[in-house]
């Protein structure tokens, strides 16, 4: 008979009935490989989840891997859990947490981004890091057979959680400079919106990058070195060669804008869409008079 003991800390009470559940789950996974009993102490400072395991017939490599196996797996939860604790402390304890009008959206933001979620498609982060975890307790299982869980994540992960530390703080600096970026094409696009019209209907052609030419509504060729300046509080940060295109669009002061692209998912194309929205349409055909200039 081999005995092992898991030592949940009664500081995570919270998780215990979740912890419990899914060791349960994993221990029964493995009941045809072996006999098992669970057992619960309760403890000064922690719940002692005790495992029994014996086989009653041969003994297998898939028997005697089996309890470690189920443990690494409840211990992945528990970590992954114990992480997004962590995670949420860490944001609310930055220093410029208290300056978050919407601090639910900055902790989202945060959880979002560390959680590798794109293009609106969740990729779990708990793949890598609970892979990781699992061999680090089916490792030390080969040789331990008490496993306290809080001294686990507090000092055997203690590079992991650095590194979190480093990713919240840099994720938090990027929601702020998002969120200034986001202030100023507002007030841009209102700015835009309060512009006299010069031109009634403005072509231009994306050539690729930031590279356009300009048409006017009989396809003679305009020149765009003519831009505006805009107000302090409108100018774009961070994106000079955007907002230089930007500029020259503001100089012609469309009514309407026939945009000309292949790619209607490149950035620029995507900062004039928000910025002329209501008078721009989009095309994905060649125009026919770019393709006389090209032959």
């Amino acid at each position: 008979m081999r005995v092992m003991k898991l030592y949940v800390p009664f500081r995570d009470r919270d998780l215990l009935d979740s912890f419990r559940e899914v060791l349960r789950e994993e221990l029964n996974n493995i009941r045809p490989l072996l006999q098992l009993r669970l057992y619960e102490q309760q403890q000064k400072h922690a719940c002692c989840f005790m495992i029994e395991s014996w086989v009653e017939q041969e003994y297998t490599v898939e028997a005697y891997e089996g309890v470690p196996c189920a443990i690494a797996h409840a211990v992945g939860a528990y970590v992954t859990w114990k992480e997004e604790r962590y995670i949420e402390r860490l944001v609310r304890d930055h220093p410029a947490y208290e300056r978050v009008q919407e601090k639910d959206g900055l902790l989202g933001y945060v959880l979002y981004h560390l959680a590798g979620k794109e293009a609106g498609r969740a990729v779990s982060r708990t793949s890598e890091l609970t892979s990781n975890v699992e061999r680090m307790v089916f490792d030390y299982l080969q040789q331990e057979h008490d496993l306290h869980l809080d001294g686990f994540f507090r000092f055997r992960l203690k590079e992991r959680l650095y590194e979190l530390r480093l990713m919240v703080d840099m994720y938090i600096e990027e929601y702020f400079a998002e969120e200034e970026y986001e202030m100023v094409v507002r007030r841009l696009r209102a700015f835009l919106a309060g512009q006299t019209v010069r031109t009634e209907l403005l072509r231009i052609v994306h050539e690729g990058g930031t590279s356009f030419t300009y048409y006017n509504e009989e396809w003679e060729r305009l020149d765009p070195s003519r831009t505006l300046a805009f107000p302090v509080e409108a100018e774009l940060p961070y994106v000079l060669a955007e907002a230089d295109v930007v500029r020259t669009l503001a100089a012609f002061a469309p009514g309407t804008l026939l945009l000309y692209t292949e790619q209607p998912r490149a950035p620029i194309i995507l900062m004039i869409t928000r910025l002329f929205t209501g008078r721009l349409i989009l095309s994905g055909e060649y125009p026919l008079i770019r393709m006389a200039e090209d032959t």
